[in-house]
Formats: structure tokens, C-alpha cells, sequence
């Protein structure tokens, strides 16, 4: 069985939805998860290729403090950040929201232990165990 993060990744499940769900279990703030909203609609609709000024266009916060955001959600391992070097020696930067797919498919197994642990209470309860 494929895992949680995986179901994420492949859009089984809704990333977007399901970030707008649960993104305040996560530490995120609504700015935050706008910013990786944003993203991910990015990555999905042209490339993983970050480029600042296309994606705050339809944002309303500064090209600064979208950098702000971005270095923290790194920091906190939501997204990564690498330079690709190309054959005209043009750096590219690229990300990844692999940290964050893995992140939100830990809310989803917690879910699942956590309903598990209480099914079986009852369980036993209900037969006297």
C-alpha cells in the first residue's frame, strides 16, 4: 500500500485541500500556506522552477517578505531549495515540496494510529477485554 505522502504527491490526494485543512496542525500560518498554495499550483501548472516575481504577482506581500517566508519554510523543512547549473553556466533555482507532502501525510497516519488506538478501545470495552 502506498503511503500517505506518497498518495500526496501523486494528487490522490488533494494537496490543496487538504493543506487548507489541516495547515494550523502543521504551525502554519495562513500566509504560509497561501505561500505553498501558491507553489504547488505553480509546479503543477509549469515547472518546479522558482521564479518569485510570476508567483507574487497574484500575492499580496512584498517580493521581501515573500523571501522570508520561503527561507523559513525551508528552515522548518517544508520545501527544499537546490541551483542547477546549466550547459551556459546559468544558474537555476529549483524547490521541491516533498517536505511538505511528507509533513501533511504525517497528520494523516497520526489520524489513522489515533483511530485505530480508540477502535480498539471500544473494542475491548465492548467485550470486556
Amino acid at each position: 500500500m502506498k503511503s500517505y505522502y506518497d498518495l500526496i504527491k501523486d494528487n490522490l490526494i488533494e494537496f490543496d485541500k487538504k493543506l487548507l485543512e489541516n495547515y494550523y496542525k502543521l504551525g502554519l500560518s495562513e500566509v504560509e500556506c497561501l505561500v505553498l498554495l501558491r507553489l504547488h499550483q505553480y509546479k503543477t501548472q509549469s515547472n518546479n522552477i522558482l521564479n518569485s516575481e510570476e508567483i507574487i504577482k497574484k500575492m499580496s506581500i512584498s517580493s521581501d517578505n515573500f523571501a522570508e517566508i520561503i527561507a523559513d519554510l525551508v528552515s522548518r523543512s517544508f520545501i527544499d531549495l537546490t541551483l542547477d547549473l546549466d550547459d551556459e553556466q546559468v544558474y537555476t533555482e529549483r524547490f521541491s515540496l516533498d517536505g511538505a507532502y511528507r509533513q501533511l501525510g504525517y497528520i494523516f497516519e497520526a489520524n489513522e494510529t489515533k483511530e485505530e488506538i480508540l477502535f480498539q478501545l471500544k473494542w475491548n470495552k465492548h467485550y470486556k477485554i
